[in-house]
Order: structure tokens, then sequence, then C-alpha cells
């Protein structure tokens, strides 16, 4: 599973990165305005992103996402954003920090269930 991480915290990217590096194949970026070009170069089978990214937020920069990419899944990490999950839109999640490592290895592993369930 390809798993794009848009995180502007360098030491926090790493962490991530770091820790789900098995099983996942993961990509890092700090800005919300590399995405496009990284979904297309790296083709990520889900995005975690940051609400708090510098330039624009998380929820600006997954609301432009999908007017290109309406099914990729998309994981809202924040500590800073209260959300009603019932709002989210299709196919985006929400997972509030400080997180668990564990925690985002099962929703990622739902997700991919969910993809690969839907694809038959």
């Amino acid at each position: 599973m390809r798993v794009l991480l848009i995180e502007d915290n360098d030491t926090a990217g790493r962490s991530v990165a770091s820790a789900l590096s098995e099983p996942f194949h993961v990509a890092s970026v700090p800005l919300g305005r590399k995405v496009p070009d990284t979904i297309r170069d790296f083709d990520p089978d889900v995005l975690i992103l940051d609400v708090s990214l510098p330039y624009m937020n998380g929820i600006t920069v997954a609301a432009l996402l999908r007017e290109d990419w309406p099914d990729l899944p998309i994981i809202l990490a924040t500590r800073e954003f209260e959300v009603n999950q019932s709002a989210l839109p299709p196919r985006t999640h929400f997972l509030p920090k400080p997180f668990a490592v564990d925690t985002l290895k099962e929703m990622l592993e739902a997700i991919n269930h969910r993809s690969s369930s839907s694809d038959l």
C-alpha cells in the first residue's frame, strides 16, 4: 500500500514515515501545493494530510484534491480541529493528534480492505 504523508513538521513526518515503512511504502511532502505533482508521480493508495499546513490548510488541500481524485482516501490528522465524522466527505477520515502508530496502521489497513473489497 502506497501512503502519501503531507506533514510540515519534519520531525513528525520522519517519525510517522519511519514507523509506517513496514509494510507500507511511504512518500512525504511538507507543503500542500506539492501534493498534486506527488500524487501523479507516486500514485498513492491513501493520503495522510495534516490539517495545519503553511500557506494552505489541509481542509482546503483536501477539497481541491477531491476535484481531480474524488475516490482517493484521505486521512485528516490534527489536534486543532474538531470534526463531526458524519460531516466528512466520502472516503475522508479523521485522526486526532496525538495518535498511536498502531491506530494509524489499523485505519490504513481498514481503508485498504474497503478499497480492495470495492474493486471486486
